[in-house]
């Protein structure tokens, strides 16, 4: 994806869990009951970093090291 440099990336992607988050909970309601989630669906934080040469492994440590719901 590209946006213009005045976006601030963090509001990009509250705004993309938001909007997935809605049409999730519409689409799979019956089956999202989880209530270790305390109402959220996705978690709070983001990870970002530029193009420079990410390692897929380095996302992928950052992935697995995330809290899981009990």
């Amino acid at each position: 994806m590209q946006y213009l440099p005045k976006v601030v990336l963090s509001h990009r992607l509250d705004s993309l869990k938001g909007v997935s988050s809605r049409a999730l909970r519409h689409d799979f309601a019956a089956t999202i009951t989880n209530p270790a989630l305390d109402g959220r669906f996705w978690s709070p934080s983001h990870f970002a970093r530029s193009r420079g040469g990410l390692p897929p492994a380095t996302a992928q440590e950052y992935i697995d090291s995330q809290k899981q719901p009990d």
